[in-house]
């Protein structure tokens, strides 16, 4: 904790470079006396920080000083050039210039950070309009600002809306932004796929204090839960682990598998249960089987 607690003290400082012995306490939630005995620790190990007494003293880092790459653990440096690498891949991310850094400073093999690459965009595209997108949203988010957008739902149809964006969400495989919507007065996710167009606006957000913090799992509890039991043949097994846990799949043989799993009965879930056709046996529950069975045979009389 404590080791914690001086490696924070010490980048507080590189970005400030001046602060005071309370300052840190209250930041850090210790006593004045636990921070000098920080700072006492902190030059014992060569950091170059003085302390300066009067109505203009405090504590200081002494000018151009740096991290040496000593200060990290091999593993501690993958997880940084890992993350940096991640961010690297977002639209618009301007972190090329930190990552050059990160890899100057520890000196790296090439093969040592190159185990890797993250891309988030889309098959097919040239990504202007995804990077255009999520530059939009992300300047709105930092300056507070609300957005019309005009968006495709689960059922296709187009709408537009007035949203106050709050946070941008990773969640397999796909973007989303949590955000305030004006026309169902609560807070929503919006997928970035589904967003036709963007405007700007310069209308400041007003439920910023009422923010009501996201949860995928509070989210879901909202809807149905269902115990889903299902065979499929082994030729969609692609498809069904794209969305099922491997740890809810059996290969019952060599031409088979089943998933057992609890989940949520939405629109959606119906909807990439369709895209099967025959290539599905649900066996529970069997009035979502019912269902399923119905939409076939009216859409087969169409």
């Amino acid at each position: 904790m404590k080791n914690e607690r001086l490696f924070e003290i010490l980048l507080y400082l590189i970005e400030k470079k001046d602060t005071t012995a309370t300052e840190l306490a209250e930041k850090f939630n210790v006593s004045v006396r636990t921070i000098y005995r920080d700072i006492d620790s902190l030059t014992l190990a060569n950091i170059p920080i003085y302390t300066t007494s009067g109505n203009q003293g405090g504590i200081h880092l002494m000018e151009n000083y740096t991290l040496k790459k000593t200060h990290f653990t091999p593993e501690e440096r993958e997880d940084i050039l890992l993350a940096l690498k991640t961010i690297q891949s977002i639209p618009s991310s301007s972190s090329d210039s930190a990552l050059k850094k990160i890899n100057t400073l520890f000196q790296l093999p090439q093969q040592a950070e190159s185990w890797l690459e993250v891309n988030f965009s889309r098959w097919g595209t040239n990504n202007i309009f995804d990077n255009e997108l999520f530059q939009t949203i992300k300047e709105n988010i930092l300056q507070k600002n609300q957005i019309k957008i005009e968006y495709a739902n689960s059922n296709g149809e187009l709408s537009t809306r007035t949203i106050e964006p709050i946070k941008l969400i990773f969640r397999f495989k796909n973007w989303y932004l949590y955000a305030y919507c004006h026309k169902r007065n609560d807070y929503r996710l919006f997928k970035l796929n589904r967003i036709v167009s963007i405007y700007p606006t310069k209308t400041q957000c007003g439920h910023t204090q009422e923010y009501v913090p996201y949860s995928f799992n509070t989210t879901a509890s909202s809807e149905p839960q269902i115990t889903f039991i299902a065979i499929f043949p082994i030729k969609v097994a692609h498809y069904v682990y794209d969305i099922f846990s491997p740890n809810n799949i059996e290969i019952l043989s060599s031409k088979e598998l089943k998933v057992s799993t609890k989940i949520n009965d939405t629109e959606w879930f119906r909807s990439f249960l369709l895209f099967f056709g025959s290539n599905i046996k649900i066996i529970e529950p069997q009035d979502l089987a019912d269902a399923i069975r119905q939409i076939h045979l009216e859409a087969a009389h169409v």
